[in-house]
C-alpha cells in the first residue's frame, strides 16, 4: 500500500475541521432534543391538568347525584309524592314549599327541584310553571326512576340544554319505586367549576392558571357546542361549535387526544381532552403554541451564540499548537529513527514541562532500558545454554525440514557426537534408517498437529538400545506458524524393563492396570487386559467406548452410572461386572480405579486395575445357589420358623413368620421378643418351662398379636437344642390356625342348628296334619252355617287362627331349610321398594325409616314372598330394639366377595353379590347374645314378647337362596344385619306369571284315599263327598294296594299321604301302576315339597303340603284329573 506524504499542518487543519463538524452536529441536535422535549413536556403538563379538571367535574357530578339520593330518600318526599300519586291534590304545594325552604337552599347549584311520578309527570317543584309537565319519554326521568343518573336535556320553557340530575324514590311501605326526584342544575355553575370560581365560593384562598395567558378549559357536549365560557368568544356557551380534533374523536370512539392541532379559533394549540362518554361531553385544555414555545425560541438564540464561541476557541488553538509544538515533536521522530537503527545512546534535550516534554524524558528512560535490557538478554542466554547444557535429559532444536539447529551436552556424550559435527544435519545422517524415520514421522506430526506430542522412541547407545520418553514442541513464529521443534527426550529403559516384569506378575495374578487421559480421551492397556479380554496384546488402540462395546449389554448402563458418579462426585470406583469376548463367552471381572483432579475439581487422569474373577465368582455363586436352595425351602413354607433363645430373643425367622407377625421386614422382625407377640404375656413363662423340661412342646395353641395389633390364633411347635458353646435356644414352628378354629366353629354351629331343623321339620309335619284337619272341619262347617253370622263369625277366626298357625309351621320349614321356595330372577330394590310402604306401618311412628338403594340394577334368583318375610322379621326386631324410637335403615349395594373377604369373615364363594343392610340404633346386644341370635327359641325379649323363631326363619330362607347373613352389634349402639345374596343376569321377557283362580268345581269320579290320621282322613272325606266324590278310605300303604286290587275298575285318581306304616305314599303307588300302569296320583304330606321331590318323588309329581285348604285339594284334583 503506498502511503502519500502530507505534512502536519494540512493533518492539524483536518483535526480541527474533524473536531469542529461534530460541535456544530452537537449543537443543532441539542436544539431541537429540548425542542421537542419542551413540547412532549408542555402536552404532559396538558394532559395533567385536563386529568385534574375531569376529577373536578366527575366529584362535581357525584356530589350532585349524592344530594339528589339524599333528597329522594327524605321521608316528608316520599310522603307527600305517596299522597299526592293518591289524589291528594293539597299536598302539591305543601311539597312544593317543603323543597323551597328545606331543599333548594341547601345547594346554590341547584335551578330547581321537581318530583315526577311513574308516569313522567311533575308532580310538586320549586318552579310553579314545571308542575303539570310530561318528562315520560326524558332521558334524566328514564335513568332516574331506575337509579341516581346525571344526563343533558332541554327540559326549560326555552328548551335550553340544562344538567339534570336524578334519583329515584321509593315507597316506605313496599320499598318499591314511585317515582323519581330531578335537580335542574345551572350551566354556570360548570362555567365556575373550570374557570376556579367554584372552588373560590368555597373557601380556595386562591385560583388561577399562573401566568398562562391563553389557558383555557371548557366543556363541549355531543352537538358539538360548548357547554362553557370561553376565553377568546363572547357569549359562547352553547352557541360557539368546536369541530376539532378531540371532540371528533371522542364523539367517534371516545379516545382521548394529546397533541398539537388547530382550536375553534384556527389557532394551533398544545391541548389534552378527556372524554366523559356516559354525557356525550368532551374536556378540552388548551394553550396557544406560540405562547408556550418561547423558551425553544429563546434555546436557538443560546445554541448558535455557543457554536461561534467554540468555533474561535478551536481556531486560536490550532495557532498555538502549529507555531509550538511541531517543531519539538519533529526532533522526538528523529531521535526515534536513530534508536531504530541500533543506536542505544541517542538522547532528546529536555525544554519544557508539558506533554511533550514528559515525551521526551518517557523517549529517554525507554532508550535507557532498551540498553540495559540488551545486555540482560545476552545474560539470560548464556544461563539457558548452561540449563540445557546440564539436564539430564536430552535436548534438541530441529528446524521444519528436520536439520538440527541445537542440541545440549547430554545428547553429545550419549551419542559421542559434538555440536559442530550435528548443527546442519538431518537424522537420516545420523541414525539407522529405520530409527530416523520414526523420528522424522514423530517430528512431522507435530508441526501438523501444531501442539505438544509425547512419543516413545527408542535410539542406539554404546551398550544397546535405549528407551525413551520424548515430548515435542512446535516453535511459532509471529504470525503463528511452526518454524522448528524442540524435544526433550528422557532415558526410560530401567522403567521399559519394570514394566516388564510386571506384565508378567499381571500375567499370573490375572491383574491388567490401565490409565486413562481424560482430556485427550486416551486409554492405555496393559497386556494381560488384552488377554482378560480375549485379545491379542496391543491388538488395537483402546479407547473408553471400544471398552465399553466388551461391558456386558446388561452391565453397560450400571457401569457409565458408576463411572460417571467416580468423576463428577468423587465416589469410590470399585465394581464388579460381566464382559463379552470375541467368541461370545463371558467373564467377570472386578475394577478399581482413583481419579486424578485439577485446581477447578475436574477430573483430568483416572488409573485402575481390572481382575479376571471368573472362577471366584462361579465358586461363590455355587455357595449362594446352595444356600438359596435351603433358604427357599424354609421361605417358601407356609409355616413360620423361628430360632430363639431362652429370653425370647429373636435370632433368625423365615419370610412366612415375617408375613404372619405382619412387620416390614426380617430385620424389623429379629428387633422383636417373642413376648410382644403373646396376648397373655404369662404363657411364656409356661412355654419356656415345659421346653426346659421335656426339650420340646406340640401343638400348643396360643392367641397371638402382630406387630400391627391383628389378634389370631397359632399352634407352635418348638424343640430345645445347644449350641457348640453349649447355650441353649429353641427351634420352632408357628402355624396361624384361625381359619381352622373358624371352620370348627362353624361345623359345630351347622351340625347344632341341623339337628334342630329336623326336630323342627318333624314338629312342622306332625302340626301340619292337626292344621289339616281343623282347616277342613272349619271349611266344611262354613258351608254347612253359610245363613248363621254368629257361627259364621268364630268359624272365620278359627280359620284365621289355622292360617296363622299354618304360617308358623311354614317358618318352622324354612328354618330348617324344607320349605318350598320358588326362585325368579326379580330385581331386588324392587323389592325392598314394594315392601317399604308395608314396613312403615309395622314399625312405630316415632321410628324414622331410610332406604338407600344403590342406583345400579340388583338381578338376583330370589323368592319375592319370603325376601319380603325376612325384611319384616328383620323391621320387627328392630322395632322392639327402639322403644323409645330411632332410625331404621335400608341399604343396598354391589359387593365383589374374594377370597380376602372370605378369609377374614370366614364364609363365602368368591363372586359378586348383593349387600342388603338393614340397621338400626337401638339397644344393641352384646357379644354372648350376637354369637346366639340365630339359634331357634333365643331370644333377648320378655316372656310372652317373642318366640325366638324370627331370625331363625331369616337365618333359614337367606341360606334356601344360597346366601350368607352377619350381624354386629354392640350394647347401647344399634344392630346391623348384613344379607349377601348372589346376582345373576337378567334374562329377557322373563317374568312372575300371575295365578289364575277358577271356579271351585266338584265331580263324581271315585277317589281313593289313603292317610294314616284318622282325623284328616275323615276331614277330606267329608270334603270330597260334599262336592260330589266317591271315597274309597285306606289307613295305610298296604291298606291302599289291597283297597285298589278289590275296586280297581272303579278307582280314577289317589290321594296317598307320603309318610304311612307299613308302607309310604309312594312305594304303594309304584305297587299299585304295575296293576294299572294310567292310574293318576296326589301327594300329600306334612313335609315340604322340597324334602319329598328329588329325593322321593319325581320333580314332576303331583304334591301338596299340609296344611292344605280345601280350595286348593278341590282345584288339584279337577287339574289332575283334567289332564
Amino acid at each position: 500500500m503506498r502511503l502519500f506524504p502530507v505534512s502536519l499542518f494540512y493533518k492539524a487543519l483536518f483535526a480541527v475541521a474533524v473536531i469542529l463538524l461534530p460541535i456544530l452536529i452537537t449543537f443543532i441536535h441539542g436544539y431541537r432534543a429540548n425542542k421537542e422535549h419542551l413540547k412532549k413536556h408542555i402536552l404532559e403538563d396538558m394532559t395533567i391538568i385536563a386529568e385534574a379538571y375531569e376529577g373536578q367535574v366527575y366529584q362535581f357530578l357525584e356530589m350532585s347525584k349524592r344530594r339528589a339520593q339524599d333528597f329522594s330518600s327524605d321521608g316528608a318526599v316520599k310522603d307527600g309524592l305517596q299522597k299526592i300519586t293518591n289524589g291528594n291534590t293539597s299536598e302539591v304545594k305543601t311539597l312544593s314549599n317543603y323543597l323551597s325552604k328545606h331543599k333548594l337552599t341547601l345547594d346554590k347549584t341547584i335551578k330547581h327541584i321537581c318530583i315526577l311520578s311513574l308516569d313522567g309527570r311533575v308532580r310538586a317543584s320549586t318552579d310553579s310553571s314545571a308542575i303539570g309537565r310530561f318528562f315520560l319519554h326524558e332521558q334524566f326521568f328514564l335513568k332516574g326512576a331506575q337509579g341516581p343518573s346525571v344526563s343533558e336535556g332541554k327540559t326549560g320553557a326555552s328548551m335550553a340544554s340544562e344538567i339534570v340530575v336524578s334519583a329515584p324514590i321509593v315507597s316506605r311501605d313496599t320499598g318499591k319505586p314511585i317515582g323519581a326526584l330531578a335537580n335542574f342544575l345551572r350551566l354556570k355553575d360548570i362555567n365556575k367549576l373550570l374557570s376556579g370560581e367554584f372552588n373560590k365560593e368555597f373557601g380556595a384562598i386562591s385560583w388561577d392558571k399562573g401566568n398562562r395567558k391563553t389557558l383555557e378549559v371548557y366543556l363541549v357536549n355531543k352537538d358539538k357546542l360548548m357547554l362553557t365560557g370561553s376565553l377568546f368568544v363572547k357569549d359562547a356557551v352553547l352557541r360557539q361549535t368546536v369541530d376539532t380534533l378531540p371532540v371528533n374523536e371522542c364523539l367517534k370512539s371516545s379516545n382521548e387526544i394529546t397533541a398539537y392541532y388547530k382550536d375553534y379559533r384556527g389557532v394551533e394549540v398544545a391541548g389534552a381532552s378527556m372524554c366523559l362518554p356516559a354525557f356525550g361531553w368532551t374536556l378540552l385544555a388548551e394553550i396557544d403554541a406560540d405562547e408556550v414555545l418561547v423558551p425553544a425560541r429563546d434555546m436557538l438564540r443560546d445554541t448558535m451564540t455557543g457554536a461561534l464561541v467554540v468555533i474561535g476557541l478551536v481556531l486560536l488553538l490550532f495557532i498555538t499548537f502549529f507555531r509550538g509544538i511541531l517543531n519539538r515533536i519533529l526532533r522526538i521522530s528523529h531521535a526515534s529513527a536513530s534508536l531504530a537503527r541500533g543506536d542505544y545512546s541517542v538522547s532528546i534535550p529536555i525544554e519544557s514541562g508539558d506533554e511533550i516534554g514528559v515525551l521526551a524524558v518517557s523517549f529517554n528512560k525507554m532508550a535507557v532500558d532498551i540498553r540495559e535490557r540488551t545486555a540482560l538478554l545476552m545474560v539470560s542466554e548464556e544461563k539457558l545454554r548452561a540449563i540445557i547444557d546440564n539436564s539430564t535429559a536430552i535436548i534438541y532444536l530441529k528446524d521444519a525440514e528436520g536439520k538440527y539447529m541445537l542440541i545440549n551436552s547430554r545428547w553429545e556424550i550419549l551419542f559421542n557426537l559434538t555440536s559442530e559435527q550435528v548443527i546442519g544435519k538431518t537424522d537420516y545422517d545420523i541414525f539407522p534408517e529405520i530409527i530416523a524415520h520414526t523420528f522424522r514421522q514423530n517430528d512431522l506430526k507435530v508441526l501438523e498437529a501444531n501442539t505438544p506430542l509425547e512419543f516413545d522412541e527408542a535410539a542406539p547407545n554404546h551398550d544397546g538400545l535405549h528407551h525413551y520418553i520424548s515430548i515435542k514442541f512446535p516453535l511459532l513464529n509471529s504470525n503463528g506458524i511452526p518454524y522448528a521443534v524442540c524435544g526433550i527426550s528422557t532415558d526410560i529403559t530401567e522403567r521399559k524393563l519394570a514394566e516388564e516384569r510386571l506384565k508378567e506378575a499381571q500375567r499370573l495374578a490375572k491383574v491388567g492396570n490401565w490409565n486413562w487421559d481424560i482430556v485427550n480421551n486416551k486409554l492405555s492397556w496393559s497386556d494381560e487386559i488384552y488377554r482378560t479380554f480375549g485379545l491379542k496384546p496391543q491388538e488395537f488402540g483402546a479407547t473408553y467406548e471400544a471398552f465399553l462395546n466388551y461391558v456386558h449389554p446388561g452391565d453397560r448402563k450400571f457401569v457409565t452410572i458408576r463411572m460417571n458418579e467416580a468423576l463428577n462426585n468423587k465416589r469410590p470406583y470399585s465394581i464388579d461386572h460381566r464382559i463379552v469376548l470375541p467368541d461370545g463367552k463371558e467373564k467377570i471381572v472386578h475394577e478399581e480405579a482413583v481419579v486424578t483432579f485439577d485446581e477447578k475439581r475436574a477430573p483430568t487422569r483416572m488409573d485402575g486395575t481390572v481382575q479376571d474373577i471368573t472362577e471366584r465368582k462361579l465358586a461363590e455363586e455355587a455357595v449362594i445357589e446352595l444356600k438359596d436352595k435351603y433358604e427357599g425351602l424354609v421361605n417358601n413354607i407356609a409355616l413360620g420358623i423361628y430360632r430363639r433363645n431362652v429370653d425370647g430373643r429373636l435370632l433368625e425367622v423365615n419370610q412366612a413368620a415375617v408375613k404372619m407377625f405382619e412387620t416390614d421386614s426380617k430385620e424389623e422382625l429379629l428387633k422383636h421378643n417373642v413376648i410382644d407377640f403373646y396376648q397373655d404375656k404369662s404363657r411364656l413363662k409356661d412355654v419356656n418351662d415345659r421346653l426346659l423340661k421335656y426339650g420340646f412342646i406340640k401343638s400348643e395353641e396360643i392367641e397371638t398379636v402382630t406387630a400391627k395389633g391383628r389378634r389370631f390364633w397359632s399352634s407352635v411347635s418348638s424343640v430345645m437344642k445347644r449350641d457348640k458353646n453349649g447355650h441353649i435356644y429353641f427351634d420352632g414352628v408357628v402355624e396361624d390356625i384361625t381359619e381352622k378354629k373358624g371352620l370348627a366353629d362353624q361345623l359345630r354351629q351347622s351340625q347344632k342348628m341341623e339337628a334342630i331343623g329336623q326336630l323342627a321339620g318333624g314338629i312342622a309335619h306332625d302340626f301340619n296334619n292337626i292344621l289339616t284337619a281343623i282347616i277342613g272341619y272349619g271349611n266344611l262347617l262354613l258351608m254347612k252355617r253359610k245363613e248363621d253370622e254368629l257361627l259364621k263369625n268364630y268359624i272365620n277366626q278359627i280359620l284365621t287362627l289355622s292360617e296363622k298357625a299354618a304360617h308358623l309351621t311354614q317358618g318352622l320349614l324354612a328354618f330348617s331349610r324344607k320349605q318350598m321356595i320358588k326362585l325368579q330372577i326379580v330385581e331386588l330394590n324392587d323389592i325392598i321398594k314394594r315392601v317399604e310402604k308395608i314396613l312403615a306401618r309395622v314399625i312405630s311412628e316415632n321410628i324414622e325409616l331410610k332406604t338407600n338403594l344403590t342406583d345400579k340394577e340388583i338381578i338376583v334368583k330370589a323368592d319375592s314372598v319370603q325376601i319380603e318375610q325376612v325384611l319384616m322379621n328383620l323391621a320387627t326386631n328392630a322395632r322392639d330394639a327402639m322403644p323409645a324410637g330411632g332410625v331404621l335403615s335400608i341399604s343396598t349395594e354391589l359387593v365383589e366377595m374374594d377370597n380376602e373377604f372370605i378369609n377374614q369373615h370366614g364364609y363365602g364363594t368368591p363372586g359378586r353379590y348383593a349387600l342388603i343392610t338393614v340397621s338400626d340404633n337401638g339397644m344393641g346386644m352384646d357379644e354372648a347374645a350376637r354369637k346366639k341370635v340365630f339359634e331357634p327359641f333365643f331370644t333377648t325379649k320378655e316372656v310372652g314378647k317373642g318366640t325366638g323363631l324370627g331370625l331363625s326363619i331369616v337365618y333359614g330362607l337367606i341360606k334356601q337362596h344360597k346366601g350368607y347373613i352377619d350381624v354386629h352389634s354392640e350394647p347401647g349402639k344399634g344392630t346391623a344385619f348384613k344379607i349377601y345374596l348372589p346376582t345373576t343376569e337378567k334374562i329377557a321377557g322373563q317374568q312372575e306369571q300371575p295365578t289364575l283362580t277358577a271356579d271351585i268345581k266338584g265331580g263324581i269320579e271315585t277317589i281313593l284315599l289313603a292317610e294314616d290320621e284318622a282325623t284328616v282322613r275323615e276331614t277330606t272325606k267329608a270334603l270330597l263327598n260334599e262336592f260330589g266324590y266317591t271315597v274309597i278310605e285306606a289307613v295305610n300303604g298296604e291298606d291302599a294296594v289291597s283297597q285298589f286290587k278289590e275296586n280297581r275298575d272303579k278307582i280314577e285318581l289317589l290321594i296317598f299321604d307320603m309318610v304311612m306304616p307299613k308302607k309310604n305314599g309312594k312305594e304303594a303307588y309304584e305297587e299299585i301302576k304295575k296293576i294299572s300302569p294310567a292310574v293318576k296320583i296326589i301327594y300329600l304330606s306334612g313335609y315340604a315339597a322340597s324334602v319329598m321331590k328329588g329325593a322321593i318323588l319325581d320333580s314332576d309329581a303331583n304334591f301338596i303340603s299340609k296344611p292344605v285348604t280345601p280350595n286348593e285339594l278341590l282345584r288339584k284334583i279337577r287339574e289332575v284329573v283334567g289332564k
